[in-house]
């Protein structure tokens, strides 16, 4: 997310030039202060990034800013500091306060030079039920390296939710996922009782919005969230996704549905020239300086669901593999195929939830 924003910053910097650019060089402008912060109404730490942007198109590595006083104000005069718990990210207290729908909060950033920054008062919005999480057997055909387009069969997971009032609604959703396998081949060792794996991922932020502006109702039906290919163990045995989904305001959702729309266009040649995407940050005493990012205010709901094997089918597309260096034909197989403890980022242990 935060190499999402400088890209941003570059450009705002650089995306009016229409003469030639020596890359080869390094091309200057002047840093951007780059903001990436979430708060809920969760129990939890609120934690704010607070950068400056490379001035160099050479690179999409910012400057973290370091030594800030970061606060929460809200709508009743309440103050709330956040600390620096590492070199430019800034955490609060979880048992000092939480976010409330409904009530409205503010950023606000002095940095050590002395500028003064802060978010527009955001009200933090209700968040709608989840109505369902559910799986459909789907495929989504992907290029090879020689650019064959060849099938992916596997689970796209989708979220149906809304209030169903005549009040428009925006959302985004985000999740955590968890699955259970087994290597796939009998180990020569008859003394070896080969263990069952679990492995996790997530959470993170994804460009996964929508809203029901245009819809004669608030009711979404069917959001796509994550695909999952047969081709990955995933699958193998048992699969589960934490759904998180999150309110948003009105400006909130219109700057990640401007950055989503931006980043699919520019990846042509034939796109228009990028431009700048407004967030809700400002310098106090200096309104022409452009501040980049979000300090984002959400009520936030979580679910979880569970997939087995039994709800996989095998066909089209074949039951679910991953070990693809484990088959017949390589000359020399792997230890994981027969232990796989042995992949990074794999415990024997269940989650608590499992």
């Amino acid at each position: 997310m935060k190499q999402l924003f400088y890209t941003l910053a570059l450009l705002l910097l650089f995306g009016r030039c229409v003469d030639p650019l020596d890359l080869e060089g390094v091309v200057s402008g002047e840093p951007l202060l780059v903001v990436d912060g979430l708060m809920t109404d969760q129990p939890e730490a609120y934690r704010v990034h607070i950068d400056y942007s490379s001035a160099s198109l050479n690179s999409y590595e910012g400057e973290p800013l370091s030594g800030a006083e970061v606060y929460i104000s809200d709508d009743e005069g309440g103050r709330f500091p956040l600390d620096e718990v590492s070199t430019g990210v800034y955490e609060s207290n979880p048992f000092a306060f939480q976010g409330a729908a409904g009530r409205t909060y503010q950023l606000h950033i002095l940095t050590p030079d002395g500028k003064e920054y802060a978010s527009f008062p955001e009200r933090m919005q209700p968040v709608s039920a989840i109505d369902s999480i559910f799986a459909r057997h789907e495929n989504r055909p992907r290029l090879t390296t020689i650019g064959a387009e060849v099938d992916n069969w596997g689970m796209q997971f989708y979220v149906s939710t809304g209030s169903g009032s005549d009040a428009p609604a925006y959302y985004q959703w985000d999740w955590e996922e968890a699955y259970e396998f087994v290597a796939p081949l009998t180990s020569p060792d008859p003394f070896f009782f080969p263990p069952t794996c679990y492995q996790s991922g997530g959470p993170a932020r994804y460009l996964n919005v929508a809203s029901t502006e245009n819809f004669t109702s608030d009711k979404i039906v069917g959001q796509p969230i994550n695909f999952v290919s047969k081709q990955t163990y995933k699958l193998q045995r048992r699969y589960s996704l934490l759904l998180s989904q999150y309110s948003l305001t009105e400006r909130a959702y219109n700057f990640w549905e401007n950055i989503r729309n931006q980043n699919e266009n520019n990846s042509s040649v034939f796109a228009p020239p990028p431009s700048p995407i407004p967030g809700n940050l400002y310098n106090v005493n200096d309104s022409r300086e452009r501040v980049l990012g979000l300090f984002q205010v959400s009520s936030v709901i979580r679910e979880r669901m569970f997939l087995p094997r039994s709800k996989v089918p095998a066909s089209p597309g074949g039951p679910p593999g991953g070990f693809g260096s484990c088959g017949p034909g390589n000359a020399e197989i792997p230890e994981f195929c027969y232990d796989c403890s042995l992949i990074n980022g794999t415990s024997t242990n269940p989650p608590p939830y499992w």
